[in-house]
């Protein structure tokens, strides 16, 4: 389970990575590659979350792992909560 829920996280970090990329980028070409790589990112992101819910696990699931990595539940439930929400 430790490594299903660190997976997601990674695919969630990397979401968010290239969305920010995205915004940052003047070169159009660029943006649409890392929207692809965004997009498959996010495929992949589904089918982990899609795993979870026949298990019926959440991603709140994922608190106590970044908790304990990061030392901070708060700001760790916030991550969750808040990571991979951009486009």
């Amino acid at each position: 389970m430790h490594r299903a829920l660190r997976s997601l996280i990674e695919e969630l970090e990397a979401i968010d990575w290239y969305a920010q990329r995205i915004d940052a980028s003047d070169d159009a070409e660029l943006a649409s590659v890392l929207a692809h790589n965004r997009d498959e990112e996010k495929e992949v992101r589904l089918y982990l979350e899609e795993s979870f819910s026949a298990e019926q696990i959440g991603p709140e699931a994922a608190v106590p792992l970044l908790a304990t990595e990061e030392g901070d539940e708060r700001l760790a439930r916030a991550r969750v909560q808040n990571i991979g929400r951009t486009s």
